[in-house]
Formats: C-alpha cells, sequence, structure tokens
C-alpha cells in the first residue's frame, strides 16, 4: 500500500523509522554453543601448559630444524592453489559483508537527461475534433533521487551479523587450510626422509647378503654345505633386491606428492636424499578447553552455529512490516539556459508501508527451518568438539606407544650389536667362523632397520598430533 503524505506526516514516519531502526533486532541473540570437556587429558605423561589463546600460530615446523622442510613450507605459502583459493574465498565474504550492509542504508541515484521530440499532428491532445498543430521541442532533466528501506524489525541488522559471521567462518576456513596443507607436506616430507633412510639401511643390508650366499657358495663347493642353502640364501637377496626397487619406487612417487603440494610442477621438482630428524619435538598441551582456542576447524564450526542463529532472525522478520521512505528533486525545462532557475524546479517525497498479509505459511515455515538449521549447526559443533578431542588422544596413545616401542629397540639394538662385538673377538682370535660372524651382522642391521622405521613413524604421529592441536606449538627449550 502506498501513501501520499503531508511534510508533517512524512516527518513523523521518518522519525518512526529512525526509531524503529535503533530498535532490538527480532530473532534470538547469539549464544555460543557448550560443548562437554574434559579437565585434562587422559595420558598423564604430558605436563599441561598455560591456555594457548594467545600463542604463536606461525612456523610450527620449524621446531624440526630442517632447512629442507622450512623451503617446501615456505613455497607452498606462495604457490599452493588450494590455498589462494581459501584466501579468495576469504575476500568474498568480506565483499558479501558489505552488500549485506548496504541493504540498511539509503540508495541515492542521480542523473541527467536530454532529448528532443517531435508530437503528431494527428493526435487529439486536447478535446476531441480539435486537433493539435504538430510540435517540436526540446527536453532537459536534471535530478536526483533517495530511497530507504528502513530497517524496522532488524532484518537488516540480522543479515549483516550473518554476513559477519560467514567472512569469520571463512577466514577460519583458510586457516584449517593452512594448517592441513603444512601438515600434509610436513608428513610427506617425513615420509620421504623415512624412505631414504630405509633405502640406505636396505642397501647396507643387501650387500651383507650377497656377501653371504657367495660365502655359502663356497662352503657348498667345499662340501660344507648344500644346495638348498644357496636357493635358500639366494632367494633372500632376490626378495630384498625386489624390495629395494619397490621403495625406490614408492620415493619417487612421494617426491611427485611433495610437488604438487607445495605449488611446484613435479618434471621439473627434485629432492635430494636427506638424513631423518633425530629428534621430536615435545608440544604443551594445555587442556582440553584449549582446542577451542586452537583449531580453526573448530572456529568455524562455532561461526556457522553464529550464521545460523542470525538466519532466524532474518527469517523472523519477514512476519513484520515494511517501511520505505523515498524523494527525488530535481528540475525540467524545455531550455536547456533556463534548467536551473527556480519555476523549473521539481520534487516529489512519499513513504510505502507494506506487510504480508497471508503467504500459506511459507513465512514460519522459513522460521522453522532457520530453526532446525540452528540446531543442525549446533550439532555439528559439539561433533567437531569430539573430534578434536579423539585426534588428540589417539596421537598422544600413539605417541606413548611409539616411545616405548623405541626404548625396546635400542635395547635390542644394543643387545645385537654386543653380540656382534662378541662374535667379531672370538673370529679374531681364531674361535669363530666367518658364518656366525655374517649373521649376527646381519642382527645388526635388521634391528638398525626397524629402529629408523619407528623413528619415521613417530615423526609422522607428532605432525598428526600438531595439527590435532591446532598448529599451536611452543618450543619448550
Amino acid at each position: 500500500m502506498r501513501l501520499g503524505l503531508h511534510p508533517r506526516l512524512l516527518a513523523t514516519a521518518t522519525a518512526a523509522a529512525l526509531l524503529g531502526a535503533c530498535a532490538h533486532p527480532v530473532g534470538p541473540d547469539y549464544q555460543a554453543p557448550q560443548a562437554a570437556l574434559a579437565a585434562h587429558w587422559s595420558d598423564a605423561g604430558w605436563h599441561a601448559a598455560q591456555p594457548a589463546d594467545d600463542a604463536a600460530r606461525g612456523p610450527w615446523w620449524q621446531l624440526y630444524h630442517d632447512p629442507a622442510l622450512d623451503g617446501l613450507e615456505s613455497a607452498a605459502e606462495q604457490d599452493s592453489p588450494g590455498l589462494q583459493a581459501a584466501l579468495a574465498r576469504v575476500r568474498q565474504a568480506e565483499a558479501l559483508t558489505t552488500v549485506a550492509g548496504a541493504a540498511g542504508k539509503p540508495q541515492v541515484d542521480a542523473g541527467v537527461n536530454a532529448s528532443r521530440l517531435r508530437t503528431s499532428a494527428n493526435r487529439d491532445y486536447g478535446l476531441p475534433g480539435f486537433p493539435t498543430p504538430s510540435t517540436t521541442q526540446n527536453d532537459f532533466n536534471l535530478g536526483a533521487s533517495v530511497r530507504w528501506e528502513t530497517d524496522l524489525m532488524g532484518g537488516v541488522a540480522r543479515s549483516v551479523e550473518a554476513a559477519q559471521a560467514a567472512a569469520d567462518q571463512s577466514r577460519a576456513d583458510a586457516q584449517t587450510v593452512r594448517l592441513l596443507l603444512a601438515a600434509n607436506i610436513a608428513s610427506a616430507y617425513f615420509t620421504l626422509r623415512a624412505l631414504d633412510a630405509d633405502v640406505e639401511q636396505l642397501a647396507r643390508l643387501l650387500e651383507l647378503q650377497e656377501r653371504i650366499l657367495v660365502l655359502t657358495q663356497r662352503r657348498v663347493e667345499l662340501g660344507q654345505g648344500t644346495a638348498l642353502d644357496v636357493a635358500t640364501q639366494q632367494s633372500l637377496v632376490d626378495t630384498t633386491r625386489v624390495q629395494l626397487d619397490t621403495l625406490r619406487t614408492q620415493r619417487g612417487s612421494q617426491e611427485a606428492a611433495l610437488a604438487a603440494l607445495s605449488g611446484q610442477a613435479a618434471p621439473d621438482f627434485h629432492l635430494a636424499p636427506g638424513v631423518l630428524a633425530e629428534t621430536v619435538p615435545h608440544p604443551d598441551l594445555g587442556v582440553p578447553a584449549d582446542l577451542l582456542q586452537r583449531r580453526p576447524d573448530i572456529a568455524s564450526a562455532e561461526r556457522a552455529v553464529a550464521q545460523a542463529s542470525a538466519q532466524i532472525g532474518v527469517a523472523t522478520a519477514a512476519r513484520y512490516p515494511d517501511l520505505a521512505l523515498s524523494g527525488n528533486v530535481g528540475s525540467d525545462s524545455r531550455l536547456l539556459s533556463r534548467l536551473i532557475e527556480a519555476p523549473s524546479m521539481v520534487w516529489a517525497f512519499g513513504a510505502s508501508l507494506a506487510a504480508t498479509v497471508y503467504d500459506g505459511g511459507r513465512i514460519d515455515a522459513t522460521v522453522s527451518a532457520a530453526r532446525a538449521a540452528h540446531e543442525a549447526s549446533v550439532a555439528q559443533y559439539r561433533q567437531a568438539v569430539l573430534g578434536a578431542l579423539a585426534e588428540v588422544e589417539g596421537a598422544l596413545r600413539a605417541e606413548q606407544v611409539l616411545m616405548q616401542a623405541v626404548d625396546r629397540q635400542q635395547t635390542a639394538l644394543a643387545t645385537a650389536r654386543r653380540q656382534l662385538d662378541l662374535v667379531s673377538r672370538r673370529h679374531d682370535a681364531g674361535y669363530g667362523v666367518a658364518p656366525d660372524l655374517l649373521a649376527a651382522e646381519q642382527a645388526v642391521r635388521l634391528d638398525e632397520r626397524q629402529l629408523v622405521a619407528l623413528r619415521g613413524q613417530r615423526l609422522l604421529n607428532s605432525v598428526t598430533l600438531v595439527k590435532a592441536l591446532g598448529g599451536s606449538w611452543e618450543d619448550p627449550r
């Protein structure tokens, strides 16, 4: 319904609109969702830290003190298409926030028009039967108009609130992409270095097995062995060679994966063999509640709840009337020279008030859908928190098991080395035989290879832990 208003009534409507715009928006005010959190981690072997909401979220991978890894992570920050796409989505969401806010502000348009027209002499413009002669004339217009869709019930304010939450969510999503990218690069890199170490260990083992094969063949020639001994050792050598070829193939695939992750072309990418890191850094865990501040995916889920809450207000505002104020001012003249004279001035002001009387339940259903979406987002937030807790717990328990396995393997390796030393002394003293010496040396090589494998698993699990903690590591040294 549109009403032409007296200036006094128009002023009254404007004042009402301003008061309405200052009123509290309809719909629920946002309340952060709650999630059940334990007071501490179940693994008592880790010490608690202070809350890490202000902890640096910078290059955590530098704690491994590996320049090659640092270079890969830096390249990914610059060249990763996935990260660039996530950052572009952040800019898109920020722009959409501005779009949402503009809906609650007046829109001002201005224009100028010039035309020349000729009227028809065969049309009655006045009384019937009295034709008007044809005329040719100019028409000049200059004017500006204003229209303001007032936000009486706060629907626009809730839309802005939702857009801001969406922008915050996109920023958290970008941080999640950055965290996952860095973790995936670190995991792929340590897998590559573990393969390098395994290739080196297996090559040394193959060399030893080939020496044992030669010795076995000589023993057969001297009548001290059988053809079965030679066949058995030859089979072992062949199997090790196949394993070595397989490891080298896996290394090539892992190198190509690293190239893609760091934003580089695989054919031009090469990483020379290197050593596996000796130590694994220990993070300050904090308490489980710190994950709400550390993990960007949890922050994203929480912002999704805020967005869904605001959408309830947007849907609810549709139940109430909309008030729009409009006005225009300008000038109109047939002569350009008289366009800015007072008699040429024209103006108009007005207001319109519209409300939905019947919609078949559409608005109520929209509100119900928005409330259901909010409930779903709360559930998803809680699921994200539970998943984060499970990831940290799993990584902590795996680290405890791996630490014990490394200690036991180091004990086994020390025992094998003592045995090799004893056999070597007996052999040097003339009391031992070469097969025993080679067998003891082979046992050492196998234990060394197993220890390298466990060290690689610990490094990979440490990356899993830093990812589970949201990237907030502090160097304890």
